[in-house]
């Protein structure tokens, strides 16, 4: 795939490697409103998202932009 940045990704095709909810980003949270159902796919606790905001200064879930994790980058945290 060619991504946006001009960089290029390699995915096993599905019959080799199977997938999981996991492998892929998973949108957080978005205009300060979390997405707990995919907090839950990504197999994260709103404690622990909770803890990750306070680590970056962000005392709310409301002050939250855009919020975004992946297993292999982690957390992506855009504030409002």
């Amino acid at each position: 795939m060619l991504e946006t940045d001009g960089s290029i990704s390699v995915l096993k095709k599905y019959r080799y490697s199977k997938l999981t909810n996991r492998d892929f980003n998973q949108l957080i949270i978005i205009d300060g409103t979390l997405d707990k159902a995919n907090l839950k796919r990504a197999g994260l606790s709103e404690e622990w998202l909770r803890c990750e905001l306070r680590k970056r200064h962000v005392p709310k879930i409301k002050n939250v932009f855009f919020c975004e994790w992946n297993k292999n980058e982690g957390l992506f945290i855009e504030k409002m």
